[in-house]
C-alpha cells in the first residue's frame, strides 16, 4: 500500500509510479498504463516467461535485451549484439558452457578470477543445506586518508594476518536457511538479503558459527577496505574513472534516474540484483561497490593519522560502520575509500552484508 500511496502522491513522475506499481505486484495495470517505464515492465515479462517481448519493445536498453537473451537461452547473441558488455558475456560464455566451471565447484583450491586472470584460493562451505563460497585474504597494506582540508594525509593501514571473506553478500536463501526469515523487500533467493540491522547481520554470523564450527563475524572496517582494492591504490578496483561500472557495479544508472544518476551506463537493474552479476574485483570478490552496502564491526569514529595495524575503531559509539554503496547510491560516490555510518538497530532496503573467518595457520 506504501507504493500504491506514492503512485497518487506522485502522478507526474511515471517512472515512479510504474516501479511502485511492480513494487506493489499489479503487474496488469503497470503493462497496461505505464509501457514507457522499460526497467519496471522488463521486470514483469521476465517474471512472466515473456522474455522476447523486452528484445521487441525496447531494443535501446542494452542491459534489459542482454537479461532477456540471457533467459531466452541466445547466449551467442549477448557477444554479438552487446560487445561491450564484458559481464553479461562472461555470464553468458559460462552458460553455455565454453568456460569450465569445474574450478567453481570444488570445495576448496585454487581457481582463475573472471575477467582478471589472477589466482586466489577458494573454499565452499555449507549450512542448512546451503553452500556458500569464501576468498582467502592475503596479509598486506593499504592507504586511506585522514584529516580534512589542508591536514589531510594518507595513512598506511597494515591488515597482519590473512582471512576469509565470503565471495558475494549473504543471499536470502541463506539468510532464511539460518534464520529462519527474509526481511528482504524484494525476494528472490539469489538476490542480497536486505532490510537487516547490525544486529540481526551480528546475530546471523553467531548462528552460522554454531552450524559451521567456525568463527565467522563481520569484517572490521579495515579488513573489508583492504578486502575491496584487492592490491589496488586507485579510487575504484577497475581504475579511477567511474567509466565501465556497469561491468562491475549495481548503482544509480540509467534505470534508476536521479539528478546525480549515471544515465549513460546500465546496469541492468532498477533496484538490487543477483549477487554475482558483475565482474569481481581482482582477488575474486564480487559486489564489493554497489547492490546493498554492508555492514561493518566497527563502531564509526574519525580516522587516526598514525599508522595502524588491524584497527578496529573505538569501544564505544552511537552508529556503526557501512560500507560500498548500493544501488541507489551516486556513481561518483563508488570509491574504495566512502563510508557511511548508521544506526545499529536501522535496516533499510539497502543494508545487507557479507562475513569474515580467521584464517587458520597454513591455509
Amino acid at each position: 500500500s506504501e507504493y500504491l500511496e506514492a503512485e497518487k502522491k506522485y502522478p507526474d513522475k511515471r517512472r515512479d509510479c510504474g516501479l511502485s506499481l511492480l513494487l506493489a505486484g499489479d503487474y496488469e495495470r503497470l503493462l497496461r498504463e505505464y509501457p514507457d517505464v522499460p526497467e519496471a515492465c522488463a521486470e514483469v515479462y521476465l517474471l512472466k516467461n515473456r522474455a522476447e517481448e523486452i528484445i521487441k519493445k525496447y531494443p535501446g536498453r542494452k542491459g534489459l535485451c542482454a537479461r532477456a537473451c540471457m533467459a531466452l537461452g541466445r547466449y551467442d547473441e549477448i557477444k554479438k549484439l552487446y560487445p561491450e558488455r564484458k559481464a553479461d558475456i562472461y555470464r553468458a560464455e559460462k552458460a553455455a558452457g565454453k568456460i569450465n566451471n569445474r574450478e567453481e565447484n570444488e570445495s576448496s583450491g585454487i581457481i582463475t578470477v573472471p575477467h582478471w586472470g589472477t589466482r586466489v584460493k577458494r573454499q565452499v562451505l555449507s549450512a542448512g543445506g546451503v553452500s556458500f563460497a569464501m576468498v582467502l585474504i592475503p596479509a598486506g597494506s593499504f592507504e586511506r586518508s585522514a584529516g580534512a582540508g589542508k591536514e589531510k594525509i594518507m595513512v598506511r593501514v597494515f591488515i597482519t594476518r590473512p582471512f576469509w571473506m565470503s565471495e558475494n553478500e549473504v543471499t536470502q536463501e541463506l539468510y532464511e536457511a539460518i534464520s529462519g526469515k527474509n526481511p528482504s523487500f524484494l525476494k528472490d533467493k539469489d538476490h542480497p538479503v536486505s532490510r537487516v540491522s547490525w544486529h540481526e547481520a551480528t546475530n546471523f554470523c553467531g548462528l552460522l558459527s554454531k552450524k559451521t564450527g567456525k568463527k565467522i563475524k563481520l569484517p572490521a572496517e579495515a579488513q573489508w577496505e583492504y578486502a575491496c582494492r584487492a592490491g589496488t591504490s586507485t579510487e575504484r578496483f577497475w581504475g579511477e574513472s567511474v567509466s565501465g561500472a556497469a561491468d562491475f557495479v549495481n548503482f544509480s544508472d540509467l534505470n534508476f534516474p536521479r539528478p546525480f544518476s549515471d544515465t549513460g551506463q546500465d546496469d541492468g537493474y532498477a533496484f538490487a540484483a543477483p549477487v554475482k552479476s558483475y565482474l569481481p574485483n581482482q582477488w575474486g570478490l564480487y559486489d564489493m561497490l554497489g547492490n546493498v552496502y554492508e555492514w561493518c564491526a566497527d563502531w564509526y569514529a574519525e580516522y587516526g593519522t598514525n599508522t595502524e595495524y588491524d584497527p578496529r575503531g573505538p569501544d564505544t559509539g552511537y552508529y556503526r560502520v557501512a560500507r560500498g554503496g548500493f544501488w541507489n547510491w551516486s556513481p561518483n560516490s563508488m570509491r574504495a575509500a566512502s563510508r557511511r555510518y548508521t544506526h545499529p538497530a536501522y535496516g533499510d532496503v539497502e543494508a545487507g552484508f557479507r562475513f569474515v573467518l580467521p584464517a587458520l595457520p597454513g591455509e
